[in-house]
């Protein structure tokens, strides 16, 4: 399920989709690649890929 999902009703969590370019730790800021957004708490989530290990004809048999 997606986390923009989970958290749609939650009033004090911000789900943003977009580029990260870097973490400004001591001013507590995430710079995107078209702004920069405050932060109190981060939490990164950068997806997943799945790896076949070279066996790209497996994943029809073993899908993620």
């Amino acid at each position: 399920m997606p986390i923009r999902r989970i958290l749609r009703r939650q009033k004090n969590a911000t789900v943003i989709l977009g580029e990260a370019t870097a973490i400004d730790v001591e001013a507590r800021k995430v710079l995107l690649a078209d702004g920069e957004v405050p932060y109190d708490f981060l939490i990164v989530a950068t997806g997943a890929a799945h790896s076949y290990f070279g066996h790209d004809d497996w994943a029809p048999f073993a899908p993620g």
